[in-house]
């Protein structure tokens, strides 16, 4: 059995589903040169607890992450542009989100029933985490907050807003109370 792995240095691309329901497996360091990571490939591991998201990726594919119920948090780093649909669904142990500000799309679901509470994101990240959940939030960069954008966050306690914001949008938080 596998508690943690280190991918080799000289490794640039995990294949979809390389990973996937490996229930052992509870921390994993992937190389900075790592380009490409497979759909699927580290889901439902569901004993997964930490993992750093490499330099070299810009894009988290679909379900890359999904059902890893343990992971507490995660780091996108810059240079990370698209995250996609369900790439951290059922994360239900996700509470803590730091998304770069190189990330311009989100897909849909990509981080459903994730509890997070506390989030350093751009303004285009907001309708992603947005949750019951959701205590603290900076926001880094972006020009306004879209229409519903923190509505129903009824734990929200702390909003920061870069001076770069100038517009919020309809019912951006609306009914939280």
């Amino acid at each position: 059995s596998t508690e943690s792995a280190a991918i080799k240095d000289s490794m640039i691309g995990i294949a979809a589903r390389a990973f996937c329901d490996c229930n052992v497996l509870t921390t994993l360091t992937i190389p900075d040169n790592v380009k490409y990571i497979g759909i699927e490939a580290f889901g439902d591991c569901s004993s997964l607890t930490s993992i750093n998201i490499p330099k070299g990726l810009t894009i988290i594919n679909s379900r890359t992450f999904s059902g890893c119920s343990n992971l507490e948090s995660i780091t996108v780093p810059d240079g990370v542009t698209r995250i996609e649909r369900n790439a951290f669904d059922g994360c239900k142990s996700l509470t803590n989100v730091i998304i770069a500000d190189s990330v311009t799309r989100i897909g849909s679901g990509a981080f459903s029933e994730c509890p997070i509470e506390n989030a350093v994101i751009p303004a285009n990240a907001a309708t992603a985490i947005c949750g019951s959940s959701l205590k603290t939030v900076v926001i880094t960069s972006g020009t306004s907050l879209v229409n519903t954008a923190f509505s129903y966050c009824r734990n929200l306690e702390s909003v920061t807003l870069p001076d770069s914001i100038t517009s919020i949008g309809y019912h951006a938080f609306g009914d939280c109370y």
